[in-house]
């Protein structure tokens, strides 16, 4: 989905607030579909006695986690926030000359505060916190990257960091065979619990790692050529 974004966007620059624009409304509407029809609880209600039935059994869980088209917005947003970042580095983008950013910009940091003193809590299940690191974000493409930025973007950083979306990606995977192996009637304790912790985190980043090695990386290599031709880089030729 997002390189079919990119490609649209690319060949079609004038129609990129349109794409951006209808994705974020159907990724909105999606779940609130889903909920609505199925008429399921807003929040996951996830509890520690249900542990071993929760991946198998809970419709949020088989409804809206599970399914991909559920949670484009979650795929789309990165998209956006890595062509709004391309576009202020290489295009000039002035952020502060859209009424939108200004007005979210202004007010982004009171709302959080005012939400997190009146409730933490509820503050915590809200897009408020989601908001507030975005707009940091946009914040921080014209600024100097300072220490921390700059260890985050170390080679082993990033390189780390696909390794643990790999391990993101398979760790419902180990979840399923595990609760697959269990007896119905097989009673769930916090050392077991705790067992299952570290043993799907382990699983999930060595399989995160052979698909990082064996599947991402060759693919990469593989359909690089393939982009450029689609999507050839215009280099401005520097003025004398």
């Amino acid at each position: 989905m997002a390189m079919g974004v990119l490609v649209l966007v690319h060949r079609r620059p004038k129609s990129v607030g349109v794409v951006f624009l209808v994705g974020v409304v159907v990724s909105f509407a999606v779940p609130g579909y889903i909920t609505h029809q199925h008429k399921l609880h807003p929040m996951l209600p996830g509890k520690l006695s249900e542990a071993k039935f929760l991946t198998m059994y809970e419709p949020w869980i088989r409804r809206i986690y599970l399914p991909s088209y559920a949670n484009t917005g979650c795929y789309l947003y990165g998209v956006i926030a890595g062509y709004l970042y391309h576009r202020t580095k290489n295009y000039k983008l002035q952020l502060e000359r859209f009424w939108l950013y200004r007005m979210i910009n202004a007010y982004v940091t009171p709302v959080l505060v005012a939400v997190t003193v009146s409730s933490f809590l509820c503050a915590l299940y809200r897009n408020i916190i989601g908001i507030f690191v975005a707009v940091c974000f946009l914040r921080s493409i014209d600024n100097p990257p300072g220490i921390l930025r700059s260890i985050l973007s170390s080679k082993l950083l990033t390189t780390l960091g696909k390794l643990t979306y790999s391990a993101y990606v398979l760790h419902d995977v180990v979840m399923r065979f595990l609760l697959l192996r269990e007896n119905f009637n097989s009673v769930i304790n916090v050392q077991k619990f705790i067992a299952w912790v570290y043993i799907v985190t382990g699983v999930a980043f060595a399989g995160g790692l052979v698909v990082f090695l064996a599947i991402e990386q060759p693919m990469i290599q593989l359909i690089k050529p393939y982009i450029s031709r689609v999507c050839p880089v215009r280099v401005k030729a520097k003025q004398k």
